[in-house]
């Protein structure tokens, strides 16, 4: 791991660090080693340092539960950094928000919505300083509550941050240690730095301007006798104050073209015994800006991370502390005895004095596998030795590579279908005879279906394929209690033993003793007599008539409506006369001829469709083509099928001009307005348009030009939504140097307060940047404050520029062309153009040879009035005039507009 993270500037010697504008207030993180080398990183106040271009992804875990993780990063204006996870864990649901130095959040989170999803997040640092990642599972509300993260190795995730390949250039630069003396006290340990161009893009092989930077830990003073083009590092402090940083050379080399090698040599002398950590980087910057160039491939390789173990020395030789035979510069542990030198993960510390071997963040005495890497201390069969060093993970004694079940422990090794998988771990096993989905290794009831598995007296058999369930020696279809184990005793002989009776006097057993039960012999719980009779109605005489209708009971469909013609229109076996819905097929409480499925009960009558079909019995719920069984999408009338399976139906992305066999165009935005075509089907908006508001640039201007004639123009700033309290706003207005006099500036003012000129020169269009041949020229204008809100209380629409045109006679067409470089957050700029025709203008309208108020004049006024025919001309043409009729006249008036 690199500790090699810093904003540096240094004296006179190095100024590309000083034009780059970097921040300059900081500490230099001391070395810290630690059980949990990140943790705990749960605020913004102990964020983990994050190293732009460090090719080595931190791992992190959101554990314990409620985790949330911060990390910092120095970022430079402008600068586009791109922030990548990988290896995410599959219960993970991941978000990434950025803040600036304020604890003030910049932009939308980050959320690509699936479990085990790696998020992405491209951001172009807005100035130059530290920021802040939060990173969290979906399930995280806010900082109080956190988010419930899984444990294990499914909390797990790894982070890299840098700058993309081809930003702004794409130079590889390699760096390298080399020294093959012996450190010791007292002596001189020289320590060669080798910085490698290795090539790079086509277009930019050569890397300029080279800053090297090397750090010592504990900090070195700086040798005495420097290469040339290296110095102490300086910085600022807490006060802005420069001072000397111990421990830190800067040295710069203006050039190193493709496979070219710099090296140089920086002399330590060494104050105490112990290990020196020595940290080197390289980074090169453009000629003409001083922009950060990058490596040709994704990650940067251009840190290198030592140790060096310092000896006494003493003209013995070299040291050997712990005489394990090993030299204490080559000894991965110089103060324990290791000869063999072990270091099972590769960290350069060996086993002897490492206290995680295998570097999965869980201390050897407390790790269920210390020589192997679990970060999720998994141990099934809670033996004390983790699954990944335990060769019989489910305790079973039949060892893992051998075990058909190898999680689950089964002795026995049965395996029904003879598939490879035991019968207790095989979902597949289709030795299923019931076809309960209970496999028959542990169904006990083999050939009956009972999923639920009910075994009431907890034997051998389930209770559907028991003869007896209650294990009283009675046979089901002999016991009177058979879910009761019993002496068969029923006082009431009912058939039913007092065991199980809730009346053992009530013979019917219906709830009321024999001696008050108007129906003894025959259940009536409700002991309804509705003639009076003392004879309960479930008993009293099957031929009476309760109702006095002239039908028998037993024969009557309302037995206790009177009815005598019996009628049914629903044929429900009620009579329409006790019948609640008479017209009610379905008896749902709705009548046939109102129902939208008469057949099928459906007493809410939802029609999501509104065909007239209720949802109930309507085969396409959304009437989207799809039958209900086919449709993917079974409640979106926008369509059934998804071909691609990129969660947006098929007809919906023809409708909108995207491919139904193309998954990838789910993460497309064709309106920019920030929304994936996805998000715009799921929240129902039209992916081909912009929802965001707007920030609209026009002009105030006569309709043409005219030539030696000047004429007033105005550029207009305005917002669609209405709102005058809006940040940020920089554009670039083309124009033509020759209809202007060679700058836009001595004819235009900027007259909005808060808009400020870029560049007060204007710069020539080489690039032609706004794709029009005829303006040459242009200026930038932004926000003066791009902080603060604008135009606060000032009436929209707003002028942002006015000034004056006196196009000359060799000027044809008037242009001015408006660009959008960056709108306010939320918002996207609508710019137009200004294109006006420039005309030489006659007012002798009649033809005369002369231009007179009484006549031509008149002529004019009468035509913008709309004024035709005879009543244009009468009394207003010249006696002399060439053009005299009305046509003629007309003519010569639409002349004047070019």
């Amino acid at each position: 791991m690199s500790f090699l993270g810093r904003a540096i500037v240094c004296n006179g010697l190095i100024t590309a660090v000083i034009k780059l504008g970097l921040s300059v207030a900081f500490a230099m993180p001391l070395l810290v080693f630690s059980e949990d080398q990140y943790e705990p990183n749960n605020s913004r106040d102990t964020a983990t340092q994050l190293l732009v271009g460090d090719p080595t992804p931190q791992v992190h875990t959101l554990n314990p539960d409620q985790d949330v993780d911060w990390f910092r990063f120095n970022a430079r204006f402008n600068e586009i950094y791109d922030i990548r996870t990988l290896d995410v864990g599959t219960s993970v649901d991941l978000v990434i928000e950025v803040y600036d130095g304020d604890g003030e959040q910049i932009g939308e989170s980050e959320d690509a919505f699936f479990e085990g999803e790696a998020e992405e997040l491209s951001f172009r640092a807005p100035e130059t300083g530290a920021y802040y990642l939060k990173i969290y599972d979906y399930a995280c509300i806010n900082e109080t509550t956190g988010c419930s993260a899984p444990r294990g190795e499914n909390a797990k995730y790894s982070i890299v941050i840098f700058v993309p390949t081809g930003a702004v250039g794409g130079t590889d630069l390699s760096i390298a240690h080399q020294s093959d003396a012996e450190a010791v006290l007292g002596s001189t340990f020289p320590l060669g730095v080798t910085i490698t161009n290795n090539g790079g893009q086509e277009e930019d092989d050569t890397a300029d301007n080279l800053l090297i930077l090397t750090y010592s830990e504990p900090k070195l003073a700086a040798p005495s006798d420097l290469p040339e083009g290296c110095a102490p590092g300086r910085g600022a402090d807490s006060t802005g104050v420069f001072v000397d940083q111990p421990g830190l050379i800067i040295c710069e080399k203006d050039q190193l073209v493709a496979e070219e090698s710099h090296s140089y040599t920086l002399n330590f002398e060494f104050t105490e015994v112990g290990n020196v950590r020595f940290t080197s980087s390289v980074a090169g910057f453009e000629n003409a800006d001083y922009s950060l160039q990058q490596p040709d491939d994704i990650w940067s390789n251009n840190i290198i991370d030592e140790v060096i173990a310092v000896g006494e020395g003493g003209g013995s030789g070299p040291i050997d502390s712990d005489e394990d035979g090993v030299v204490d510069g080559e000894d991965n542990c110089p103060l324990v005895a290791n000869a063999i030198q072990l270091d099972t993960d590769e960290d350069g510390v060996g086993d002897a004095c490492d206290d995680d071997d295998d570097n999965d963040g869980f201390a050897d005495e407390e790790d269920v596998c210390p020589l192997v890497t679990n970060p999720n201390q998994t141990d099934t069969d809670l033996d004390g030795e983790g699954d990944a060093c335990d060769d019989d993970d489910d305790g079973d004694s039949v060892s893992d590579d051998l075990d058909n079940c190898p999680l689950i422990s089964n002795v026995d090794q049965d395996d029904s279908d003879g598939d490879g998988k035991g019968d207790v771990c095989d979902a597949s096993n289709d030795q299923d005879t019931d076809g309960d989905s209970i496999l028959d290794a542990v169904d006990n009831c083999l050939n009956v279906k009972n999923t639920d598995q009910s075994n009431l007296d907890g034997d051998e058999f389930g209770d559907l394929c028991d003869d007896d369930i209650d294990g009283d020696a009675v046979k089901n279809g002999s016991d009177n209690c058979p879910a009761t184990p019993n002496d068969q005793l029923d006082v009431d002989g009912d058939g039913i033993g007092d065991a199980c009776d809730n009346a053992p006097n009530d013979f019917d057993n219906d709830g009321s003793d024999d001696e008050v039960d108007n129906c003894p012999l025959v259940a009536n719980a409700d002991q309804v007599d509705t003639d009076g009779d003392g004879i309960g109605d479930a008993c009293d005489d099957a031929s009476s008539d309760e109702d006095g209708d002239g039908i028998a009971d037993d024969q009557d469909n309302c037995r206790l409506v009177a009815n005598a013609d019996q009628a049914d229109a629903d044929q429900d076996g009620i009579g329409d006369a006790c019948d609640d819905a008479p017209n009610d097929l379905d008896d749902d409480g709705i009548n046939d001829d109102l129902d939208n499925c008469p057949l099928i009960l459906n007493s809410d009558q939802l029609d999501f469709d509104s065909d007239g079909v209720g949802d109930t019995c309507d085969a396409d719920i959304d009437g989207d083509g799809v039958d209900n069984i086919d449709d993917l999408f079974p409640k979106d009338g926008r369509g059934g099928l998804d071909t691609d399976m990129d969660g947006m139906p098929d007809q919906w992305e023809r409708l909108f001009g995207l491919d139904p066999d193309d998954e990838t165009d789910a993460v497309s935005d064709i309106d920019g307005d920030g929304a994936t075509a996805l998000e715009e089907f799921l929240r129902e908006s039209d992916p081909t348009k912009s929802d965001l508001a707007q920030q609209l640039i026009g002009f105030d201007s006569p309709a043409f030009l005219i030539t030696d004639q000047t004429s007033k123009i105005s550029m207009t700033y305005a917002t669609s939504d209405g709102s005058q309290s809006v940040t940020g706003l920089t554009i670039r207005v083309f124009f033509q140097s020759s209809a202007l006099g060679g700058e836009l500036l001595e004819n235009i003012e900027v007259f909005a307060g808060g808009l400020e000129l870029n560049n007060s020169a204007a710069i020539i269009d080489v690039d032609d940047l706004d794709a029009d041949p005829v303006t040459d020229y242009y200026h930038t204008f932004q926000w003066a404050d791009a902080d603060s809100n604008w135009p606060g209380e000032d009436t929209l629409p707003l002028v942002l520029l006015s000034g004056t045109v006196t196009p000359n006679e060799s000027l044809e067409r008037f242009v001015i062309n408006v660009e959008p470089v960056k709108p306010a957050e939320g918002y996207e700029i609508i710019a137009e153009s200004l294109r006006l025709n420039v005309g030489t203008v006659s007012l002798d309208i009649d033809g005369n040879g002369k231009a007179e108020p009484l006549t031509d004049g008149l002529l004019v006024i009468r035509y913008l009035f709309g004024f035709s025919g005879e009543s244009l001309i009468q009394g207003a043409v010249a006696p002399d005039a060439s053009r005299k009729e009305a046509d003629e006249i007309a003519a010569a008036v639409e002349a004047l507009v070019p």
